[in-house]
């Protein structure tokens, strides 16, 4: 019984072992099971991301790709609208340009032809005409009107202005307006500016400030370096200067002064071949020099200076046939060679044109002449 016993214990004992080890292999194989479970969650989890991070990446790619299209959409848009909106630009400012231009144009020809009256007054004031009573109540009249016409140009008005002033002895002042109209005109109209400046000489040169005229008549042969009638009196000035200088006995410096004057008239007649002017002031120079080569006593170089003043003051004449200064100079020219009969005549003819034009100067200068042949008879 007991073996029995023992035997049934046994057996028992064994299946609880069987059932134990069952129970074991069974636990032994539950995490196997979990650990597939998770690993296939985790690889659709990944999948998930996957997929989530797809969708991410192609729609910011899509986003990126409308952003791009749109900044060349607007790029284009500008490329042609500013070249389009620079062209309209530039097209009504270049009608705005010509306009202003088209003005401009109309505003310079309007000056350019106020000038050329304004040049036109000049020249008839400055002109060796001047000295006619007709021409002169005419340059007065015209500046008159031009001080009434309310749209003469500002030049029209200074020159009238100027006229008015030298007509009435303000001669101070009116030097001030002939050199405002220079300062105004010069770089555009040259040619005005150097008669203005000639004005401004002619009447230093009748208030006796000699140095004053020929410094402008300096500035003037600048701004005009075919100045006739500027080099004729700019000659004179420096005649003058010479007779001033052999009076006080400085021979050498007059001399100077009269090879200058000589080129002055050189100039004058190279630029001008028929300035009666010219040819009758040369005559001039060379009667001074015949002066000086008598008192040296160089008898045969003064009679070819006076033979040489001579010519000079018949082409004078010829081209200016009542020039008074022409036939007074010839006449003195014939008295240096001792031809009293032809210095006679000379001085004759030069009297009745003194009387024909009311020259009172010339007229007593000439009676004197006379008187002195007279007496050399």
């Amino acid at each position: 019984m007991k073996d029995e016993q023992q035997e049934k214990e046994t057996i028992q004992t064994e299946e609880a072992k069987q059932t134990t080890e069952s129970d074991v292999d069974d636990d032994s194989r539950v995490p196997d099971e979990d650990c597939a479970v998770n690993a296939g969650i985790k690889d659709v989890i990944e999948k998930q991301i996957d997929e989530l991070r797809k969708e991410y990446l192609n729609g910011q790619s899509r986003s990126i790709n409308i952003w791009l299209v749109v900044v060349g959409l607007i790029i284009s848009f500008f490329a042609i609208a500013i070249p389009i909106v620079t062209g309209i630009t530039i097209f009504f400012n270049y009608q705005r340009y010509k306009d202003l231009l088209s003005q401009a144009e109309r505003s310079l020809q309007v000056i350019k032809q106020h000038e050329t009256v304004a040049e036109g007054i000049i020249v008839e004031l400055t002109s060796k005409k001047s000295g006619d009573p007709d021409m002169d109540e005419m340059i007065v009249e015209y500046s008159k009107d031009i001080l009434e016409n309310p749209y003469s140009s500002s030049v029209d008005r200074t020159v009238a202005k100027a006229i008015r002033l030298q007509e009435i002895g303000k001669n101070e002042e009116a030097i001030e307006k002939w050199k405002s109209i220079a300062i105004v005109v010069e770089g555009r109209n040259d040619n005005l500016a150097a008669r203005a400046l000639f004005s401004v000489g002619y009447l230093y040169w009748n208030a006796g400030e000699r140095e004053k005229a020929l410094s402008v008549y300096n500035e003037a042969v600048y701004l005009n370096p075919g100045y006739v009638d500027v080099y004729i009196d700019r000659g004179n000035v420096r005649l003058y200067f010479g007779r001033d200088e052999y009076a006080q006995g400085n021979i050498e410096l007059a001399l100077k002064h009269y090879e200058s004057a000589l080129a002055d008239y050189e100039r004058a007649i190279l630029l001008k071949p028929d300035s009666a002017s010219a040819y009758s002031n040369r005559g001039n120079i060379m009667m001074h020099l015949a002066k000086h080569e008598s008192d040296r006593g160089n008898a045969n170089l003064a009679n070819e200076r006076y033979t040489s003043a001579l010519t000079d003051y018949k082409a004078a004449i010829r081209f200016k046939p009542d020039y008074v200064a022409a036939h007074l100079g010839q006449g003195s020219a014939h008295t240096g060679l001792g031809n009293i009969k032809d210095a006679r005549s000379s001085f004759q003819t030069a009297l009745m044109f003194a009387r024909q034009q009311n020259l009172k100067e010339h007229i007593t200068e000439l009676e004197k002449l006379l008187q002195e042949l007279d007496s050399i008879e």
